[in-house]
């Protein structure tokens, strides 16, 4: 979606609704970088989509968590950081009472493909994959989740540095030595 098309439909829903302004709450870390972010998204979202109003919640993560775990909020800027290098990371959050989805998303078909990715397709690795993608669309589309970003990093080597090999999924440099 572009900006003039979002813009379109946020128009059409506050006619459909009948209203005209809408203030919602933004859950957010209390840390730095999710600050900036949040302001961010707040100045964006305010600008663009008229009468729109955004006020930000700063919890410590603990209480964000558990916010989040009682489903008390709004909107809440959240990250999540891959444990392995595959999909099913992030995708098998967001099946129906799993344990790390606190959106209260549910989707059938969702919960179906996810379970055949972690099932009969395993070893099927063109299938899964298609299960995959197909789930990862389905939960874009269904807007259960909205990513915004994602964090890298840039490392300078002197160039005696050799083997250097970053496995993030591990956050852990590994094969490094001095030539």
């Amino acid at each position: 979606m572009n900006m003039a098309e979002g813009k379109k439909l946020w128009e059409e829903a506050k006619k459909e609704t009948g209203v005209d302004k809408v203030t919602i709450q933004l859950l957010n870390y209390d840390n730095e970088d999710a600050k900036k972010i949040g302001e961010y998204l707040k100045e964006q979202l305010e600008k663009n989509l008229n009468g729109l109003t955004i006020t930000i919640s700063q919890q410590l993560f603990a209480q964000k968590l558990d916010q989040e775990k009682k489903m008390d909020y709004e909107m809440s800027l959240s990250s999540w950081g891959y444990d392995y290098p595959d999909p099913m990371t992030f995708l098998d959050m967001f099946v129906t009472d799993g344990a790390f989805n606190q959106t209260g998303y549910t989707n059938p078909t969702y919960d179906q493909l996810i379970l055949d990715a972690k099932g009969k397709l395993l070893y099927d690795l063109p299938a899964r994959w298609e299960a995959l993608k197909k789930a990862e669309k389905i939960l874009l589309e269904d807007a259960a989740i909205v990513p915004i970003y994602q964090k890298g990093a840039s490392y300078l080597l002197r160039s005696n540095v050799k083997g250097f090999y970053y496995a993030s999924a591990l956050d852990t440099y590994k094969y490094v030595y001095i030539d």
